[in-house]
Order: C-alpha cells, then structure tokens, then sequence
C-alpha cells in the first residue's frame, strides 16, 4: 500500500511539472498553438499561426484540450509575433482571454473590421494592426501598455474606439488611444425593481434583482412596468430625480443616452416591524362600514410583515399595542420621525401614505418620573453634567427623581468661579474641587455658575523720542496701567522718532532689549504685576573708517618674529568722517591681533567735519602687537560716545600650478594639469599636498623658481611665516620600469 501511495504522488508530480512534448505545436479548429508553460491547473499556450479553414469571423476559445499536449486543458494567453499577418480572410476577431498582442500579430488584415478586445489585456505590440484598413470598430482596455505605431493613421481617422464612460478622462489622456478621432461612449444602466419586474428594451428585470445593461452614446432606453397582482407602480428614480409623473402607461422611454444611470422602480405596498415590548396589527377595512367589514392580515408578533395597499372600497388599518408598562417610543416612516402624527387610540389608515412605505414601531419602557435640571453658565467657563457642556447659555435637562446630580465646572484659562447658585441660593462655599453636587433631586432645580477674569496689572512707561503701543493705545514719554488676564500673551510695540532707536527695554527691571524682534517685545502668558519701560536714544552717523595703515620702523627695517610687529615700530593710520555729520575724534587704541588686549589709549579730542579725514602715527608699546592689528576710534555725537574698529590683515598671493600625472591640493583644492591663486595672511605658514597618480612621483618642486624637491616631506611642502607673495610649481614624472637579469655561467674561465 505504501508503495502505491508513492507511484501516485510521483504520477501527480509529473502531471503537474513543465516539460518539452513531442511536438512544437499543435493545430485546432484552423488556430495553431505553441505551448508555454503550465500554470495553476493550466497550460498556457500562444496562438502562433492559422490554417485555411480558419473562419472570416474568430473567436479565440477562453480555453480548449489539447491532444498533442497531453489532452490538458490549455488558456490560449498570447498572440504570437505575425500570426495572422496578411491574413485577407479575417473580418472580426474576439480576442476571449488573450492577453498579450504581439508585434505584426494582426498586421494587413485588410478584411478585419472589428476588434472585441479581452479586459485581460495587457500588452499591444508594435504594428499589431498597421495595415488593417478595413478595421472600423475597437474596445478600448484600461491600463493596457500599448506600443505608439499599434494602429496607423487610417485606423486612428476612420475607426471607432468604443470606451466605457467611466474611463473616458483616462482615455482622452493616453498617448495613444487619444489619437482615435471617432470615440464613442458607453454608459453602465443599473435597474432595480421592487415589488414587480420591468422591462428594459425588451429583457426582463426581476423583482429584487439588480440587472446591469451597458448603452452606447445616443440610444435609446424604453421601460415598461409589470406590477405584480394587486399592485401599481409606486415611483420611478433615476439618479435620485422622481419621474413617476412622466410615466405614460405604465411607460417611460430615455432618449440619446448619454451617461450612466441607476433606475430604481417600486410598486406600492407597506412594510411594518416592531421593536421592544409591544406589537402592531393590521387589518383590512371596509371604507363605507368600518366597525363591522375587518378582516385581519397579519401581526408583527410574526415578524416583519409587507401588505399590498388594496384597489377599491378598502383601506389597510395598523392597530398599536403595547405591553403593559411600556409605550410607544418612535414610529419611524421610511427611516423620517412621524411619532407626532399618530395617535395611539386610532388606527394608522393606508388613506395617509400615499406611497409605498416602510413603518418601523419602536416601544420603550414607561420611565420614571423625572424632574427638570436647568443649568445656567454665564461668562468664560463651562459647565458639565452627564458628559453635556454647556457654555455662554442655558440648558435643561431630565433628572429621575431622588438622583443626585453632580455638575462640573471648567473656568477658562485666567479666570476663576465667581459663584454658584442653586435656585436663587449662593451655595459657592459647597462646592468640592470645581464640583457641586444636588442631594436627591425632588422638584424642578436651577442652578447658575458665573465665571469672572484673574487680572494682573501691565505698567507700560516710555521715555525719549519714541513711543510704545499695547492694544492700540499709544504711550508717548507718560505711564499708562492695563488689567489684563491671567494666561493672555502679549505684545508691545515700539516706534522711535525719526533719528532714533531703541537703547533700551526693561521688564520689572531686567533687560530684555536682546529679545526685542522687529521693535516689538512679548510677554507670553503674564501670571503676575508685571512693569515694562522703554528708552529711545538718537542713532549715532554712520563712521567710515578709511583702511590705511602702514608699519615702519625709526631704526630701519622691521623683524618680525611669531607673527609679531617688534615693539618700537611705527603705525600710522587715518580717521575718515564720510557720514554727514560732524563728529568729535575722542581717542585711538591699537588691538592685539592674538590676544585681543589693547594697548595705551591715546587722547585725541580733535574735531573732524563731515567728509574730513585725519591722521595719527603712534610707536608699539613695549609688548608689541600681533597681526591683523584691530584700530580702534572712539567719537562723541551729541554728548553719546561710540566706537568703530577697523582691521588691517597684511595678505598675498600664493600661486600653485600643477603639471604631469598627479595633483596638488590646497585648503581642500585640487589643482591638476592648471595653475590657481589664493590669498594668504602675513606671516601665516600654508601647507601644500602633493598626491601622484598610480605609477608617477614628483618630479620637481619650485618656490619662486627656486628648486626645493629635496623639502618635500611626506608628499607636503610648508612655507615658514609668509612676508610676499609666492608661486609654486609641481611636475610629476613616470617612475622608469625596473628590470630583472638573470645570468647562469657554466665552464670555467
């Protein structure tokens, strides 16, 4: 047994894998087949070919067996390369479940006038139907990849592209099945009877059936309604507009279709159910002797009932019966509240619903007795009870008796409980964490919350030529107090005179001038008093300072050492006023340029007019100075003192030019086969890279044409404390092939 069981699984396995047969293809019913694969219980096959039997109008099988391919049972997927080209007999092809067109499939198919395309379509190839001058009508496929010369000009001009309305956008948008100039539109028709069938154009729509019908541009659409015995036609909706009203015997006729509709058709009946403890019964009654002709039709205790609405002298009448300790709740008519209008002592009568309706009768316990709660909130809080807010305004609403109700309040941010009244009575001083609480609740209650601000006072003074603004209000060199509440953020602003500026902003007497933006200053949620002055101060001129400076030295030359003019040297330098206002030259002191200290003040007191310049010459103090060398100026403009630096780095060229195979690199530049400049302090000590290429090495390096290769360290080069400009240049060379002799020698010598 065991043995069988695998010769089954061996067999099954066999059964199931792809492998070569004895033939290359197959021919059936005038198509021949090449075998791809096999797929999912399936084997996959191409249509490669024709024979002459082959008929003028083709419908390519969805699948088919296949003797020579072991009788399985194959899905033709594939139209192969020129299968049908110049076929003259073809004049219609529906292409079932292919999905894949080839190149030159249908190419010169004279005859072929019309293509139904498979929705399983993925792929048109290039040519596939050039040629075919005859073609007139074509499906079109969304989401196909299709190759730009497909079809040709005469197919694009003379044939028509069928397509789906739903995809006309995407259609008009592709790039080539928006060359079609005749495209015509087929719409999608959803017809849904009720109670009764209809007749569209001739084919049945059964009742409760939902029928799809596909309509091309401009038809037409006749309907015809077959209510069912004892019925009549109710309404007719089509895309949600009633035309009952245009229905002539029991017809309606849509002309030049041109766009998709849903149709819905209802013939009158009534439909009652009942939920909860209770029921509803119906009868049929007599319209001329009530109390005597009844016969009854059914009750909800049932279930769901539907009654047909009776031609002639009868009326249907719905009886309302709860059980005991309950009511009625809700009647609900096609899903719309209609409690109001039904008496529970009378019969709801079929002579008050015009149409075909659906009753829903909901019954309900008979609740307690309650007692009304109102709930008043007056000012920027909120109360809550029952998950129910209520803000600004008043609400009521029903508490069973011997409840105690306990409402909530919420102050808005910067505001507190001013007090609590129940029925006209403070009972503020009850309340327990925002909560009040109403003991057993026996008659109507009021209660009323009112809500007032936190306030902080905002002092605002402002001194100088100047203003400040809060809330619209402007403060000009005076004080001005505001009550604001607690939480609010808010901004002053601020607006000097002409010629002035801000010098300085204080919040209770710290600065905070740094954190003014765009002359406004925030004070973000205030919690506390809170006072804030402003200072306005004139705007000093704009000081050019001239950037001239010279070093010499009384002795001769000047030594540097380290980047350090020597004590005793010489500076001179000049003060340019270029502004347009005369100012008072105070004095002038010289920066270190490495430590940042500076040196002897020098007392000036010298005026210079607007456009005037002077100049000065001092000698470097004993600890010398560092360059760049920082001047610094300090001037008098209406008895306020300012200073201006200037700084004076010493620069040069340093030029580097590469050549050959390899590149030098400096301050992250790589400069190969060209010549570059850059600019270098005085005194500075730049490095230069050197990197060869594979199989190269350096050369020679020059420094101001000076030979200096044997400096190189590391493939680097530095100049020490740079006093002019410098040119470098770097050669790279081949490094020569090395070679290996061996010599043997035998005999003597």
């Amino acid at each position: 047994m065991r043995y069988i069981r695998i010769l089954i699984l061996a067999i099954i396995g066999l059964l199931q894998c792809n492998y070569s047969f004895a033939y290359d293809w197959a021919e059936v019913d005038g198509l021949r087949y090449e075998y791809i694969e096999y797929d999912r219980g399936y084997g996959l096959v191409a249509v490669i070919g024709y024979s002459s039997s082959i008929p003028e109008n083709l419908t390519f099988p969805t699948s088919l067996k296949i003797k020579k391919f072991d009788n399985r049972t194959c899905r033709p997927i594939k139209i192969a390369s020129g299968a049908f080209k110049g076929c003259t007999k073809l004049k219609s092809v529906n292409t079932s479940g292919v999905e894949d067109i080839e190149n030159n499939a249908f190419e010169n198919c004279i005859s072929l006038q019309k293509v139904a395309q498979s929705v399983r379509w993925k792929k048109i190839g290039s040519k596939a139907f050039a040629g075919c001058t005859a073609l007139d009508t074509i499906y079109y496929v969304s989401g196909v990849t299709i190759a730009e010369d497909a079809f040709d000009e005469t197919t694009y001009q003379n044939a028509k592209l069928i397509v789906d309305d739903k995809y006309r956008d995407e259609c008009n948008s592709h790039a080539v099945w928006s060359k079609f100039k005749n495209k015509i539109y087929q719409y999608s028709i959803s017809v849904y009877a009720s109670y009764g069938r209809v007749s569209y154009n001739g084919v049945t729509v059964e009742n409760d059936k939902r029928t799809s019908f596909v309509e091309k541009q401009g038809s037409s659409i006749t309907l015809s309604f077959m209510p069912e015995e004892g019925r009549e036609l109710a309404n007719l909706i089509i895309d949600g507009e009633d035309v009952t009203s245009k229905v002539v015997n029991n017809q309606y006729t849509i002309d030049n279709v041109s766009k998709s509709m849903d149709i819905q058709v209802s013939f009158f009946s009534i439909t009652i159910s009942a939920k909860g403890n209770g029921h509803v019964l119906c009868k049929q009654v007599s319209m001329y002797n009530p109390d005597y002709s009844q016969t009854e039709l059914g009750d909800t205790r049932n279930g769901i009932n539907s009654y047909f609405v009776p031609k002639g002298d009868y009326n249907l009448w719905f009886y309302i019966y709860p059980d005991e300790g309950y009511q009625l709740n809700k009647v609900l008519k096609d899903g719309i509240d209609i409690t109001s209008d039904v008496n529970i002592n009378y019969p709801i009568s079929s002579t008050n619903i015009k149409y075909s309706a659906t009753l829903e009768f909901t019954f309900e316990e008979i609740p307690p007795v309650t007692y009304t709660l109102s709930v008043k909130s007056i000012g920027n809080g909120s109360a809550s009870y029952n998950g129910t807010s209520v803000r600004g305004g008043e609400r009521s609403f029903s508490v069973e008796e011997g409840k105690s109700p306990v409402i909530s309040f919420a102050p808005d941010t910067g505001h507190r409980i001013k007090s609590v009244k129940v029925n006209g009575t403070d009972v503020t001083s009850s309340m327990s964490d925002n909560k009040y609480t109403i003991e057993n609740i026996s008659a109507d209650t009021s209660l009323e919350v009112e809500f007032e601000p936190i306030l902080h006072t905002l002092t605002i003074s402002s001194s100088g030529f100047g203003e400040a603004s809060y809330n619209g209000i402007s403060i000009h060199d005076k004080t001005q107090t505001f009550s604001i509440v607690e939480g609010t953020s808010l901004t002053i602003t601020f607006t000097p005179e002409a010629g002035y500026r801000i010098a300085n902003v204080k919040l209770d007497g710290t600065d905070v001038t740094a954190s003014v933006i765009n002359n406004t200053y925030t004070i973000r949620s205030i919690s506390a008093d809170m006072t804030l002055s402003v200072t306005f101060e004139v705007i000093p001129p704009s000081i050019d300072i001239t950037k001239y400076i010279s070093v010499y030295s009384a002795g001769g030359s000047i030594s540097r050492t380290n980047n350090l003019i020597n004590s005793g040297s010489q500076l001179n330098w000049q003060f340019s006023n270029n502004s347009d206002y005369g100012v008072t030259l105070k004095s002038l002191q010289l920066i270190d340029g490495a430590t940042n200290e500076g040196g002897n003040i020098m007392s000036v007191n010298a005026t210079v007019d607007a456009g005037s310049s002077v100049a000065y010459s001092t000698t470097i103090g004993v600890l010398g100075i560092h360059t760049p060398v920082t001047c610094r100026f300090k001037y008098d403009f209406y008895g306020n003192e300012y200073s201006a630096d200037a700084v004076y780095p010493i620069s040069y060229t340093l030029t580097i030019k590469s050549t050959g195979g390899g590149y030098a690199k400096y301050l992250g530049t790589t400069i190969r086969d060209e010549s570059k400049s850059f600019s270098i302090e005085q005194l500075s000590s730049p490095t230069i890279y050197f990197t060869p290429d594979d199989g190269y090495r350096i050369k020679s390096l020059l420094v101001d044409g000076k030979n200096v290769t044997s400096s190189i360290s590391s493939n680097s080069y530095s100049i020490n404390l740079v006093t002019g400009s410098k040119n470098i240049e770097v050669e790279f060379e081949a490094i020569p092939p090395t070679y290996t002799f061996n010599i043997t020698s035998s005999g003597r010598w």
